[in-house]
Protein backbone atom coordinates (compact mmCIF):
# COMPACT_ATOMS: atom_id res chain seq x y z
CA UNK A 1 0.00 0.00 0.00
CA UNK A 2 3.07 2.44 0.66
CA UNK A 3 3.40 2.78 -3.24
CA UNK A 4 -0.53 3.73 -3.29
CA UNK A 5 0.24 6.07 -0.75
CA UNK A 6 2.88 7.73 -2.57
CA UNK A 7 0.55 8.23 -5.59
CA UNK A 8 -2.28 9.37 -3.82
CA UNK A 9 -0.07 11.90 -1.75
CA UNK A 10 1.93 13.53 -5.10
CA UNK A 11 -1.52 13.59 -6.57
CA UNK A 12 -2.69 15.87 -3.57
CA UNK A 13 -5.44 13.16 -2.42
CA UNK A 14 -3.35 12.34 0.94
CA UNK A 15 -1.81 14.77 3.52
CA UNK A 16 -0.36 14.70 7.03
CA UNK A 17 -1.91 16.75 9.63
CA UNK A 18 -2.53 16.81 13.57
CA UNK A 19 -6.07 16.50 14.17
CA UNK A 20 -8.05 16.12 17.21
CA UNK A 21 -9.88 12.63 18.21
CA UNK A 22 -12.31 14.96 18.94
CA UNK A 23 -13.48 14.82 15.38
CA UNK A 24 -12.46 11.71 14.30
CA UNK A 25 -14.92 8.62 14.17
CA UNK A 26 -14.58 5.01 13.32
CA UNK A 27 -15.09 4.21 9.50
CA UNK A 28 -18.08 1.64 8.82
CA UNK A 29 -15.23 -0.28 6.89
CA UNK A 30 -13.04 -0.80 9.62
CA UNK A 31 -11.88 -4.45 11.13
CA UNK A 32 -14.39 -5.06 8.45
CA UNK A 33 -17.61 -3.88 9.23
CA UNK A 34 -16.78 -4.92 13.38
CA UNK A 35 -15.94 -1.82 14.30
CA UNK A 36 -13.41 -0.93 17.42
CA UNK A 37 -14.01 -3.63 20.61
CA UNK A 38 -14.43 -2.08 23.65
CA UNK A 39 -12.22 -4.05 25.55
CA UNK A 40 -9.82 -3.82 23.18
CA UNK A 41 -9.92 0.03 23.74
CA UNK A 42 -9.42 -0.69 27.58
CA UNK A 43 -6.63 -2.82 27.23
CA UNK A 44 -4.61 -0.78 24.90
CA UNK A 45 -5.65 2.12 27.42
CA UNK A 46 -3.49 0.29 30.15
CA UNK A 47 -0.47 -0.69 27.50
CA UNK A 48 -0.07 2.79 26.61
CA UNK A 49 -0.25 4.43 30.03
CA UNK A 50 2.21 1.16 30.76
CA UNK A 51 4.54 1.97 27.75
CA UNK A 52 4.12 5.73 26.77
CA UNK A 53 3.21 7.38 24.36
CA UNK A 54 5.14 7.23 21.10
CA UNK A 55 3.95 9.37 18.31
CA UNK A 56 6.64 8.22 15.88
CA UNK A 57 5.03 4.29 16.37
CA UNK A 58 1.44 5.58 15.59
CA UNK A 59 0.71 5.12 12.14
CA UNK A 60 -2.75 6.50 12.04
CA UNK A 61 -4.89 6.53 8.63
CA UNK A 62 -7.96 8.56 8.04
CA UNK A 63 -10.22 9.64 5.51
CA UNK A 64 -12.21 12.88 5.28
CA UNK A 65 -15.99 11.92 5.38
CA UNK A 66 -18.14 14.02 2.97
CA UNK A 67 -21.42 15.54 3.66
CA UNK A 68 -23.82 13.00 2.41
CA UNK A 69 -22.16 10.16 4.20
CA UNK A 70 -21.80 12.37 8.02
CA UNK A 71 -25.62 11.44 9.07
CA UNK A 72 -24.88 7.40 8.65
CA UNK A 73 -21.04 7.10 9.69
CA UNK A 74 -22.67 9.55 12.67
CA UNK A 75 -25.28 6.92 12.98
CA UNK A 76 -22.80 3.82 12.92
CA UNK A 77 -20.50 5.57 15.71
CA UNK A 78 -23.90 6.52 17.93
CA UNK A 79 -24.06 2.18 17.33
CA UNK A 80 -20.94 1.46 18.32
CA UNK A 81 -21.65 4.11 21.60
CA UNK A 82 -24.77 2.57 22.93
CA UNK A 83 -23.23 -0.99 22.85
CA UNK A 84 -20.07 0.26 24.71
CA UNK A 85 -22.09 0.67 28.28
CA UNK A 86 -20.76 3.70 28.47
CA UNK A 87 -16.92 3.07 28.13
CA UNK A 88 -16.64 4.97 24.95
CA UNK A 89 -17.79 8.40 24.20
CA UNK A 90 -20.60 9.80 21.87
CA UNK A 91 -19.72 12.82 19.70
CA UNK A 92 -21.30 16.03 20.51
CA UNK A 93 -23.38 16.32 17.31
CA UNK A 94 -23.45 14.93 13.62
CA UNK A 95 -21.12 17.87 12.35
CA UNK A 96 -18.56 16.68 14.83
CA UNK A 97 -17.21 13.67 12.45
CA UNK A 98 -14.98 14.81 10.14
CA UNK A 99 -12.84 12.38 9.66
CA UNK A 100 -13.00 8.36 10.06
CA UNK A 101 -10.24 6.30 11.24
CA UNK A 102 -8.64 3.10 9.04
CA UNK A 103 -6.15 2.45 10.86
CA UNK A 104 -5.20 3.55 14.62
CA UNK A 105 -8.77 3.16 15.51
CA UNK A 106 -8.51 1.62 18.85
CA UNK A 107 -5.66 4.25 19.94
CA UNK A 108 -7.75 7.34 18.71
CA UNK A 109 -10.55 5.77 20.91
CA UNK A 110 -8.19 5.67 23.71
CA UNK A 111 -7.32 9.27 23.06
CA UNK A 112 -10.90 10.40 23.16
CA UNK A 113 -12.28 8.20 26.22
CA UNK A 114 -9.64 10.51 28.20
CA UNK A 115 -11.07 13.48 26.67
CA UNK A 116 -14.56 12.64 27.87
CA UNK A 117 -13.18 11.22 31.10
CA UNK A 118 -14.80 8.06 30.63
CA UNK A 119 -14.78 5.07 33.63
CA UNK A 120 -11.87 3.35 33.56
CA UNK A 121 -9.81 1.06 36.16
CA UNK A 122 -6.51 2.07 34.71
CA UNK A 123 -3.66 2.49 37.21
CA UNK A 124 -2.12 5.59 37.67
CA UNK A 125 -4.61 8.17 35.29
CA UNK A 126 -7.53 8.09 36.98
CA UNK A 127 -9.48 10.66 39.50
CA UNK A 128 -11.41 8.15 41.27
CA UNK A 129 -13.18 5.99 38.88
CA UNK A 130 -12.52 8.32 35.71
CA UNK A 131 -9.92 9.13 33.44
CA UNK A 132 -8.19 12.06 34.63
CA UNK A 133 -6.30 14.12 31.83
CA UNK A 134 -3.86 16.11 34.62
CA UNK A 135 -3.23 12.62 36.13
CA UNK A 136 -2.28 11.90 32.70
CA UNK A 137 -0.36 14.90 32.17
CA UNK A 138 2.15 14.52 35.20
CA UNK A 139 2.68 10.84 33.82
CA UNK A 140 3.71 10.72 30.60
CA UNK A 141 3.00 14.75 28.32
CA UNK A 142 3.76 13.53 25.53
CA UNK A 143 0.53 11.29 25.56
CA UNK A 144 -1.51 13.85 27.21
CA UNK A 145 -0.29 16.05 24.34
CA UNK A 146 -2.09 13.97 21.79
CA UNK A 147 -4.68 14.03 24.13
CA UNK A 148 -5.59 17.78 24.08
CA UNK A 149 -3.86 18.88 20.56
CA UNK A 150 -4.58 15.73 19.00
CA UNK A 151 -2.14 12.83 16.96
CA UNK A 152 -0.84 13.23 13.77
CA UNK A 153 -2.68 11.66 10.87
CA UNK A 154 -2.29 10.57 7.44
CA UNK A 155 -5.86 11.63 6.04
CA UNK A 156 -6.93 10.52 3.17
CA UNK A 157 -9.63 12.90 0.64
CA UNK A 158 -12.81 11.73 0.67
CA UNK A 159 -12.75 12.09 -3.19
CA UNK A 160 -10.59 8.64 -3.16
CA UNK A 161 -13.84 6.66 -1.45
CA UNK A 162 -16.12 7.80 -3.67
CA UNK A 163 -14.51 6.93 -6.69
CA UNK A 164 -13.33 4.07 -5.68
CA UNK A 165 -15.80 2.52 -2.67
CA UNK A 166 -13.89 -0.70 -2.35
CA UNK A 167 -10.20 1.70 -1.18
CA UNK A 168 -11.20 2.05 2.34
CA UNK A 169 -11.64 -1.69 2.80
CA UNK A 170 -8.43 -2.56 1.32
CA UNK A 171 -6.56 -0.23 3.14
CA UNK A 172 -7.99 -1.77 7.00
CA UNK A 173 -6.94 -4.78 5.82
CA UNK A 174 -3.73 -3.76 5.07
CA UNK A 175 -3.47 -1.18 8.22
CA UNK A 176 -4.43 -4.07 10.08
CA UNK A 177 -1.30 -6.60 9.74
CA UNK A 178 1.07 -3.59 11.41
CA UNK A 179 -0.03 -0.96 13.52
CA UNK A 180 0.36 0.82 17.09
CA UNK A 181 0.31 -1.84 19.69
CA UNK A 182 -1.40 -3.50 17.43
CA UNK A 183 -4.60 -6.16 18.45
CA UNK A 184 -4.85 -8.97 16.40
CA UNK A 185 -7.82 -9.95 14.17
CA UNK A 186 -10.31 -12.13 16.40
CA UNK A 187 -11.89 -14.94 15.50
CA UNK A 188 -15.32 -13.61 15.36
CA UNK A 189 -13.64 -10.62 13.04
CA UNK A 190 -12.67 -13.29 10.61
CA UNK A 191 -16.17 -14.75 10.45
CA UNK A 192 -17.34 -11.32 9.81
CA UNK A 193 -14.90 -10.93 6.98
CA UNK A 194 -15.65 -14.32 5.78
CA UNK A 195 -19.51 -13.17 5.81
CA UNK A 196 -18.81 -10.22 3.74
CA UNK A 197 -16.90 -11.83 1.09
CA UNK A 198 -19.65 -14.49 0.60
CA UNK A 199 -22.31 -11.87 0.44
CA UNK A 200 -20.34 -9.95 -2.38
CA UNK A 201 -19.38 -12.87 -4.33
CA UNK A 202 -23.76 -13.47 -4.36
CA UNK A 203 -24.31 -10.29 -4.75
CA UNK A 204 -21.58 -10.63 -8.44
CA UNK A 205 -23.93 -13.05 -9.62
CA UNK A 206 -22.41 -16.73 -8.22
CA UNK A 207 -24.42 -19.37 -7.04
CA UNK A 208 -22.07 -21.12 -5.45
CA UNK A 209 -19.38 -19.89 -3.15
CA UNK A 210 -16.15 -21.68 -2.05
CA UNK A 211 -13.31 -21.01 0.52
CA UNK A 212 -11.07 -20.55 -2.91
CA UNK A 213 -13.29 -17.82 -3.62
CA UNK A 214 -12.84 -15.87 -0.72
CA UNK A 215 -9.42 -16.87 0.47
CA UNK A 216 -7.31 -13.98 -1.07
CA UNK A 217 -9.17 -11.59 0.31
CA UNK A 218 -9.69 -12.73 3.92
CA UNK A 219 -6.00 -13.90 4.09
CA UNK A 220 -4.93 -10.50 2.57
CA UNK A 221 -4.40 -8.99 6.29
CA UNK A 222 -2.23 -11.97 7.49
CA UNK A 223 -4.10 -13.23 10.74
CA UNK A 224 -2.37 -14.83 12.85
CA UNK A 225 -4.91 -17.23 12.86
CA UNK A 226 -4.82 -17.92 9.43
CA UNK A 227 -4.87 -21.66 9.55
CA UNK A 228 -8.19 -21.80 11.41
CA UNK A 229 -10.17 -20.17 8.16
CA UNK A 230 -10.87 -22.48 6.39
CA UNK A 231 -12.88 -24.56 9.51
CA UNK A 232 -14.32 -20.88 10.15
CA UNK A 233 -15.21 -20.65 6.56
CA UNK A 234 -17.52 -23.58 6.93
CA UNK A 235 -18.56 -22.89 10.20
CA UNK A 236 -20.09 -19.15 8.96
CA UNK A 237 -21.37 -20.89 6.03
CA UNK A 238 -23.52 -22.98 8.13
CA UNK A 239 -24.54 -21.18 10.75
CA UNK A 240 -24.27 -17.22 9.82
CA UNK A 241 -26.87 -15.21 8.61
CA UNK A 242 -29.17 -17.19 6.79
CA UNK A 243 -30.11 -20.15 9.40
CA UNK A 244 -32.95 -17.93 11.44
CA UNK A 245 -34.47 -17.33 7.63
CA UNK A 246 -34.37 -20.42 6.31
CA UNK A 247 -36.00 -22.26 9.51
CA UNK A 248 -38.78 -19.29 9.36
CA UNK A 249 -39.16 -20.42 5.89
CA UNK A 250 -39.43 -23.88 6.97
CA UNK A 251 -41.94 -23.36 9.22
CA UNK A 252 -44.32 -21.92 6.62
CA UNK A 253 -44.13 -24.37 4.28
CA UNK A 254 -44.55 -27.46 7.40
CA UNK A 255 -47.89 -25.07 8.19
CA UNK A 256 -49.26 -23.86 5.36
CA UNK A 257 -49.34 -27.08 3.15
CA UNK A 258 -51.80 -29.88 3.77
CA UNK A 259 -50.62 -32.65 1.85
CA UNK A 260 -49.56 -35.37 4.01
CA UNK A 261 -45.45 -35.84 4.13
CA UNK A 262 -45.26 -32.60 2.98
CA UNK A 263 -42.33 -32.15 4.56
CA UNK A 264 -39.74 -35.19 5.96
CA UNK A 265 -36.89 -35.79 8.32
CA UNK A 266 -34.87 -36.37 4.39
CA UNK A 267 -36.11 -32.81 3.79
CA UNK A 268 -34.96 -30.87 6.62
CA UNK A 269 -31.36 -32.48 6.45
CA UNK A 270 -31.05 -31.76 3.01
CA UNK A 271 -31.76 -28.49 3.09
CA UNK A 272 -29.51 -27.55 6.12
CA UNK A 273 -26.43 -29.56 4.45
CA UNK A 274 -23.67 -28.11 3.01
CA UNK A 275 -24.25 -28.94 -0.73
CA UNK A 276 -27.68 -26.49 -0.36
CA UNK A 277 -25.74 -23.47 1.35
CA UNK A 278 -25.21 -21.30 -1.61
CA UNK A 279 -29.04 -22.10 -2.92
CA UNK A 280 -30.01 -21.28 0.57
CA UNK A 281 -28.19 -18.02 0.90
CA UNK A 282 -29.32 -17.05 -2.24
CA UNK A 283 -32.83 -17.50 -1.77
CA UNK A 284 -33.07 -15.53 1.45
CA UNK A 285 -31.22 -12.86 -0.18
CA UNK A 286 -34.06 -12.57 -2.56
CA UNK A 287 -36.61 -12.90 0.09
CA UNK A 288 -34.86 -10.19 2.32
CA UNK A 289 -34.84 -8.09 -1.50
CA UNK A 290 -38.71 -8.15 -1.07
CA UNK A 291 -39.33 -7.55 2.33
CA UNK A 292 -36.82 -4.59 2.11
CA UNK A 293 -39.07 -3.63 -1.18
CA UNK A 294 -42.60 -4.20 0.58
CA UNK A 295 -40.89 -1.76 3.72
CA UNK A 296 -39.11 1.20 1.19
CA UNK A 297 -42.24 1.28 -0.55
CA UNK A 298 -44.49 1.37 2.13
CA UNK A 299 -46.79 -1.20 1.49
CA UNK A 300 -49.42 -2.41 3.80
CA UNK A 301 -48.52 -4.78 6.06
CA UNK A 302 -51.46 -7.25 5.62
CA UNK A 303 -50.67 -7.47 1.84
CA UNK A 304 -46.87 -7.47 1.88
CA UNK A 305 -46.92 -10.54 4.88
CA UNK A 306 -49.74 -12.57 2.98
CA UNK A 307 -47.53 -12.54 -0.54
CA UNK A 308 -44.15 -12.81 1.58
CA UNK A 309 -45.77 -16.09 3.34
CA UNK A 310 -46.60 -17.24 -0.01
CA UNK A 311 -43.30 -17.00 -1.60
CA UNK A 312 -41.89 -18.45 1.51
CA UNK A 313 -43.62 -21.38 0.75
CA UNK A 314 -42.64 -21.21 -2.90
CA UNK A 315 -38.94 -21.00 -2.24
CA UNK A 316 -38.68 -24.54 0.05
CA UNK A 317 -40.70 -26.49 -2.14
CA UNK A 318 -38.55 -25.20 -5.17
CA UNK A 319 -34.95 -26.05 -2.93
CA UNK A 320 -37.28 -29.46 -2.62
CA UNK A 321 -38.48 -29.71 -5.81
CA UNK A 322 -42.09 -30.21 -4.95
CA UNK A 323 -43.10 -30.85 -8.06
CA UNK A 324 -46.64 -30.77 -7.06
CA UNK A 325 -46.50 -27.87 -4.71
CA UNK A 326 -43.58 -25.60 -6.90
CA UNK A 327 -45.05 -22.46 -8.83
CA UNK A 328 -42.47 -21.49 -10.48
CA UNK A 329 -39.29 -22.96 -11.91
CA UNK A 330 -36.59 -20.90 -10.01
CA UNK A 331 -36.92 -18.65 -6.90
CA UNK A 332 -35.79 -15.50 -9.26
CA UNK A 333 -39.75 -16.40 -11.03
CA UNK A 334 -40.96 -16.98 -7.39
CA UNK A 335 -39.74 -13.59 -6.57
CA UNK A 336 -40.53 -11.78 -9.40
CA UNK A 337 -44.35 -13.07 -9.05
CA UNK A 338 -44.36 -12.03 -5.11
CA UNK A 339 -43.77 -8.35 -6.39
CA UNK A 340 -46.19 -8.99 -9.20
CA UNK A 341 -48.69 -9.45 -6.96
CA UNK A 342 -48.17 -6.86 -4.76
CA UNK A 343 -48.57 -4.09 -6.76
CA UNK A 344 -51.32 -6.45 -8.59
CA UNK A 345 -53.18 -5.77 -5.83
CA UNK A 346 -51.99 -2.26 -3.71
CA UNK A 347 -52.35 -0.92 -7.68
CA UNK A 348 -48.61 0.68 -6.98
CA UNK A 349 -45.78 1.25 -9.12
CA UNK A 350 -42.87 0.85 -8.26
CA UNK A 351 -40.54 -1.04 -9.71
CA UNK A 352 -39.83 -4.91 -9.69
CA UNK A 353 -36.58 -5.69 -9.84
CA UNK A 354 -37.10 -9.27 -11.16
CA UNK A 355 -38.50 -8.54 -14.01
CA UNK A 356 -37.03 -10.03 -16.77
CA UNK A 357 -38.47 -10.08 -20.55
CA UNK A 358 -37.79 -13.37 -20.63
CA UNK A 359 -40.19 -14.34 -17.92
CA UNK A 360 -43.02 -12.52 -19.74
CA UNK A 361 -45.88 -14.73 -19.90
CA UNK A 362 -44.46 -17.57 -17.85
CA UNK A 363 -46.47 -16.39 -14.92
CA UNK A 364 -48.30 -19.29 -12.92
CA UNK A 365 -51.28 -16.84 -11.48
CA UNK A 366 -54.66 -17.36 -12.68
CA UNK A 367 -55.36 -15.89 -15.88
CA UNK A 368 -57.57 -13.68 -14.03
CA UNK A 369 -54.74 -11.78 -12.23
CA UNK A 370 -56.18 -13.30 -9.11
CA UNK A 371 -54.54 -15.28 -6.42
CA UNK A 372 -55.52 -19.12 -7.54
CA UNK A 373 -57.30 -21.92 -5.85
CA UNK A 374 -54.04 -23.20 -4.42
CA UNK A 375 -52.50 -20.03 -2.89
CA UNK A 376 -55.62 -19.78 -1.35
CA UNK A 377 -55.36 -22.57 0.62
CA UNK A 378 -51.96 -21.46 2.02
CA UNK A 379 -52.14 -19.80 5.25
CA UNK A 380 -48.68 -17.38 5.40
CA UNK A 381 -47.81 -17.26 9.16
CA UNK A 382 -47.07 -13.35 10.38
CA UNK A 383 -43.36 -12.56 10.35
Amino acid sequence: MDAVYKLLTDAGLMYTQKVSSTFIGVHPSNRDGCGVSTKHVHDLLADLVSLGWSQSEFKGLCVEVSDSERSSVYQWNKELVDNSDGQLPDFPSEAHVKYATIGGSHTNQVLRCFLSKVPSSAVGVTDGARLSLNRLQELDRDFWTACTEGATWRVISGIVPERFPSFCGLAQSAANASGHVAREESELQLCRKIHTEVAKAYQAGKTTVTYQDVKEAVLRSKPRAAATVPALFLFTLRYSGGQAQLRHMILHFAYAIDEARSLTGSDIKKLLGLSMVGKVAHATALLSKCRELCTNNSVPAAISLKYLGFLQVHIIAILLEKKKIMKQETVEKAAEECINEILRETKMTFENPFKHSSSEGSSSRSPSGKTTKEEQGLVPLVG
